[in-house]
């Protein structure tokens, strides 16, 4: 008898095992803020534009990496593009040279 009720509680124990989450996050990472901001004028920029998210991105985009996810059109360099957990950084090598109308 004691063997039965031994088995019955050890089978009762708590199991391993991942933890319930809540419903899979579908929606992506909406742009919050941009530096400098959107339609900015500016004569030149020697720094680099930042993208800044409501959530976490991905530290692997869906294919490809995050220089081949951003487009510079005039494309007038070489471009590098950064990240953090919440944003994008995208430099031009040399700057963006000024006079000229980009779309990033």
């Amino acid at each position: 008898m004691s063997a039965a009720l031994g088995i019955v509680l050890a089978s009762s124990c708590a199991q391993q095992g991942a933890p319930p989450g809540g419903p899979e996050d579908l929606r992506p990472p909406i742009v919050i803020r941009t530096v400098p901001d959107t339609f900015e004028l500016l004569r030149t920029l020697d720094g680099s534009i930042r993208f800044e998210f409501d959530e976490r991105i991905s530290e692997r985009p869906s294919s490809g990496t995050f220089d081949n996810a951003v487009i510079i059109s005039p494309r007038t360099g070489e471009v590098v593009v950064g990240h953090s957990s919440r944003s994008l950084t995208v430099e031009l090598v040399g700057g963006f040279p000024g006079l000229i109308w980009y779309i990033v």
